[in-house]
């Protein structure tokens, strides 16, 4: 009994695991990948450290996880697979939170997880951003991994350091996770069933988090400069919104009018807690300076949909012809043929997706085209890249190693470890005579250029001069190419 409850185990631990790389496809993040998503992989293959380049949380467990890998297309497909894996587990988990009390509830929990999957695939700008490469969805997954942990078989006294340590490295990870799990809270206070370890220790982690979270969002007060006053811009973009507060608007009112609030009213109480989190959040500095963009709230907004098609999975089952199709649904994939199939179909598709993804250059256009054109017409080759944060970083791809080209833009300090490295290999980095490129104005690049000599140089001891400056294209940014005379101000060259 307890083998073939380690076989079915595995078999959906493989199952779930093997449909990362489709979704990972299905999201278009490995061809349409930002600055952003590459900084990441960079991290993982350069210069790894605790925390993102630039930040003071933010931590690079996946960038460690991905370190294996030294190709930035194969790192980036790697670190894309585990936020992948991550909102997998972090569906199924919930799965298994909603319908562990239940008889006979696989076809209510395919009809949940269907759902949630319908509603992605509508709406790919949740995959597109989870899966990227900032770390929002591998503290779902971290979140996942506890509850299953939690309400598998293990002793009390195994259970809660693991999910001291998962707390931890979660808050690690990002610790927004308080704003993203908190509506999760509610639900579980909603299944009221509190004698049972599991929920007791779920809710402990949820508490903990929310804590952690406020510990270290005032920490990192002086890197996200403050609070300013929150608005509503978030919301003027609809596609990633409207729909979900449409469906949980009509769950909300159909349940007033039917008089059976009081079921789920941790649920609608947790649509509440999730707007005002999100609307919360603009209040930050940091987010308020980056024009609210969408992706510091489509975690929350995820995590909000899934307790929307549990509720939505109880009002579509009610109806008897989609219990009948559900049930012959299962019947047909519960024969061992079909399941055999249908595991060599997710193979092969893995295998033809890896290589079809791993052999392009994962740029989201215009960049692609650009980067394509300049570095195809080269006739020596880059030594540096300065100017437009989103297109000098991209060039680090075109490269046989990412180290072979120097970035000025923003952050490309931490490109180098003045702890580690020695005094030679920083200066190396960018030397008398390399040619490069200018993404922007000349004279923002120069300046650039200048700054990172005298953190390399040391003060005042070289002149950083651009020379023959050419002008390769004006569409679709303002690009040149530099060369560079660095001289020391006593009189020698470098």
């Amino acid at each position: 009994m307890m083998i073939t409850k380690y076989k079915r185990g595995a078999g959906i631990a493989l199952v779930l695991v093997l449909c990362a790389l489709p979704i990972v496809w299905l999201s278009g993040t490995t061809w349409g990948s930002t600055t952003d998503d590459l900084l990441p992989t960079l991290i993982s293959i350069e210069n790894w450290r605790l925390f993102f380049w630039g930040f003071s949380r933010f931590g690079t467990l996946v960038p460690l996880l991905a370190k294996p890998f030294t190709d930035m297309r194969s790192n980036l497909l790697f670190q894309n697979s585990i936020h992948a894996v991550s909102l997998i587990v972090f569906v199924y988990a919930l799965s298994r939170v909603f319908y562990r009390n239940r008889t006979k509830s696989a076809n209510r929990t395919l009809v949940f997880v269907l759902l949630v999957f319908l509603f992605s695939i509508t709406h790919l700008v949740y995959l597109e951003l989870l899966i990227s490469g900032l770390p929002y969805a591998a503290p779902l997954g971290i979140f996942g991994l506890s509850l299953l942990i939690v309400n598998s078989n293990l002793k009390r006294i195994i259970i809660v350091p693991i999910l001291i340590i998962f707390t931890a490295v979660s808050c690690w990870v990002n610790p927004l996770n308080g704003y993203y799990l908190a509506p999760l809270l509610l639900v579980f206070l909603s299944l009221k069933k509190f004698k049972n370890v599991f929920y007791e220790l779920t809710l402990s982690y949820l508490l903990v988090n929310f804590g952690i979270f406020f510990v270290i969002l005032g920490l990192a007060n002086g890197e996200t400069g403050g609070t300013v006053t929150p608005n509503f811009r978030p919301f003027q973009i609809y596609h990633w919104w409207i729909l979900l507060f449409a469906i949980q608007g009509f769950l909300v009112l159909r349940a007033i009018i039917r008089r059976e609030f009081k079921k789920n009213q941790f649920s609608y109480l947790s649509f509440l807690l999730t707007w005002v989190s999100i609307f919360a959040l603009t209040s930050l500095r940091h987010i308020h300076n980056n024009g609210e963009a969408t992706r510091y709230f489509i975690t929350a907004a995820f995590v909000s949909m899934c307790i929307t098609m549990k509720l939505l999975e109880e009002l579509i089952f009610e109806i008897e012809f989609v219990q009948v199709r559900v049930t012959k649904f299962l019947d047909f994939f519960s024969k061992k043929r079909v399941l055999s199939a249908s595991v060599l179909a997710l193979l092969l598709a893995n295998v033809l997706i890896s290589q079809n993804l791993v052999s392009d250059f994962p740029l989201q256009q215009p960049q692609k085209k650009l980067m394509g054109e300049i570095f195809k017409s080269k006739s020596e080759p880059y030594r540096f890249a300065s100017g437009d944060f989103w297109y000098a970083w991209t060039t680090k791809i075109y490269m046989d190693r990412p180290e072979d080209i120097f970035v000025t833009a923003w952050e490309s300090e931490f490109q180098y470890d003045t702890a580690t490295d020695s005094k030679k290999a920083i200066q190396s980095r960018l030397k008398d005579g390399d040619l490069g490129l200018c993404f922007g104005k000349v004279r923002t690049c120069e300046r650039e250029i200048r700054t990172a000599a005298f953190r390399m140089y040391g003060a005042f001891k070289v002149e950083v001069k651009v020379t023959d400056s050419y002008l390769i294209t004006k569409e679709p940014t303002l690009v040149h190419s530099l060369r560079l005379s660095i001289t020391s101000k006593k009189s020698a060259n470098f």
